[in-house]
């Protein structure tokens, strides 16, 4: 139980935690509100793991760039300058364009939330217990939870590497299935 008085939270219960937070962010339809709660997840964010938060941002810069680009001219609606109206972003575009950025924002710092929580060797586990009703329905749990822990796995391994403009054009080893990590999941599991 660890210290006096502390509560040890199943890592079942946490992981359904971060997925009804995951949900509710993505769920907020309001700017105003979508702006404070992205605030409150980036400020918690950058006060667990600063330096795995701005690897992150870093990652995604280009898709918020992108989205700003194509919400902002792609969009119908009133153009920000009169003139050049074909060149010019539009007011609804912009606002559509901030808030799915907003989006993708507090969802990034969500994850920092999911390895604060989860570490890494309890995450299959704790996927397999949180999802255990979907074996009634015959859904392969085992494989699930050992696929969905490996990406996990890559989205760490992912967050803690250095940026490199190059980085793309190799793929990573446990892409070409030749990481260790991969095949003892795949045996603990047994996976071919």
């Amino acid at each position: 139980m660890g210290r006096a008085g502390s509560v040890r939270i199943p890592y079942a219960f946490r992981v359904w935690l971060w997925i009804a937070g995951a949900v509710g962010l993505q769920a907020v339809t309001s700017l105003s509100l979508l702006s404070l709660a992205t605030l409150v997840v980036v400020g918690a964010a950058i006060a667990i793991d600063r330096a795995r938060f701005v690897r992150l941002l870093r990652r995604i810069r280009w898709l918020l760039l992108s989205i700003v680009i194509l919400f902002g001219w792609m969009t119908p609606g009133t153009a920000i300058v009169p003139f050049w109206v074909a060149l010019m972003p539009t007011f609804e575009g912009l606002e559509l364009a901030v808030l799915h950025g907003l989006r993708l924002l507090a969802l990034v710092a969500w994850l920092i939330f999911w390895f604060a929580w989860l570490p890494i060797p309890e995450q299959p586990t704790a996927l397999y217990r949180a999802f255990f009703p979907l074996v009634w329905f015959g859904v392969p749990l085992e494989r699930f939870a050992v696929r969905l822990a490996l990406i996990l796995d890559g989205l760490d391994a992912l967050a803690k590497a250095p940026v490199r403009l190059r980085d793309w054009r190799h793929l990573p080893r446990w892409l070409e299935g030749e990481d260790d990590a991969a095949e003892s999941c795949r045996q603990k599991a047994g996976l071919r």
